[in-house]
């Protein structure tokens, strides 16, 4: 099927379910890994699950949002309606923020949207977990003791990936695991919070005329966890600096840091070893383009 065919098919389930809509212009996104998004009018967002899991994912979504809308005063999607074929909500407006053009703005821009994130971050942190929903998937790392599971990643990614990489790269591996299997970073002291979990920068808008942040996407992984999984996910995205520039909006302390520090560095790790398992070369690529600018563990964040 082409992705012309994708989208006709898309388009036939939004008329079975509003036949007075004039579709006038109509875009498909296949790059998620859970939905296919079709825009309607650049007004309407379609998001057609992949699978049934998907699905049940999506339901989640739309209950976690109507919570998250009490709490969150930055812009954040609302599902309008849901059915057995998608979910629907308005289109947000604003383009990524991509780093190429963040790292392009001067320095008081960046602290801008660095605060209004740190804020966002905030907000969505101190979100009292009793008034949340149940989440229908909980990922290993987040219900395992962390220092556990990640030690059991080791023998993976050594078996899968120490076969193609080069010296300088295994030293790499191995001092990132090191503390962590000596015991200096902790990993399961901390109190849980909600998180995020999916910051990518397709997933943060802004207006570049404004140059604001006019609204964060796509909370269907979000779950209690570690804070310090948001803050890595901006440390890969963005790089370091960039919590420098939050820290008078957002407590941060060295051990948080630490952690933001190794799960920013495993995300290439772990999409490396699921690129390779399931023979998906685009897995592979995940990461080119993303920040390089993190500091080993143990150095003093200042």
């Amino acid at each position: 099927m082409t992705q012309s065919d994708g989208l006709t098919s898309y388009l036939t389930s939004v008329k079975r379910h509003h036949p007075d809509l004039a579709i006038n212009s109509a875009h498909l996104n296949l790059e998620g890994l859970a939905n296919a998004v079709v825009i309607v009018n650049d007004e309407l967002v379609f998001r057609f699950p992949k699978t049934d899991m998907d699905r049940e994912q999506l339901i989640y979504e739309a209950k976690l949002l109507a919570v998250l809308h009490s709490y969150i005063s930055l812009p954040i999607p609302v599902v309008e309606e849901i059915n057995d074929d998608y979910a629907l909500q308005r289109y947000l407006p604003g383009i990524p923020l991509y780093r190429h053009n963040l790292l392009r703005c001067t320095a008081a821009v960046q602290d801008g949207y660095a605060g209004s994130l740190a804020k966002f971050l905030f907000e969505l942190h101190s979100v009292p977990l009793e008034k949340l929903p149940t989440p229908v998937y909980l990922p290993a790392k987040v219900t395992m003791q962390r220092r556990q599971y990640f030690l059991e990643q080791i023998p993976i990614i050594q078996d899968v990936l120490y076969p193609l990489l080069w010296s300088d790269q295994r030293a790499w591996v191995e001092d990132l695991f090191t503390p962590l299997q000596e015991g200096r970073l902790d990993l399961d002291s901390f109190p849980t919070v909600f998180t995020h979990r999916d910051l990518a920068s397709y997933h943060i808008l802004h207006d570049p005329a404004t140059q604001e942040l006019t609204g964060i996407l796509d909370f269907g992984t979000a779950v209690p966890s570690d804070p310090a999984e948001d803050l890595g996910m901006l440390i890969s995205i963005y790089g370091e600096w960039i919590l420098r520039r939050m820290r008078n909006q957002y407590p941060l302390d060295q051990s948080l840091v630490e952690r933001a520090r190794f799960y920013a560095a495993f995300l290439e790790l772990e999409w490396a070893v699921r690129g390779i398992k399931d023979q998906n070369p685009e897995w592979l690529l995940v990461h080119i383009g993303r920040a390089r600018d993190c500091l080993p563990l143990f150095s003093p964040f200042d």
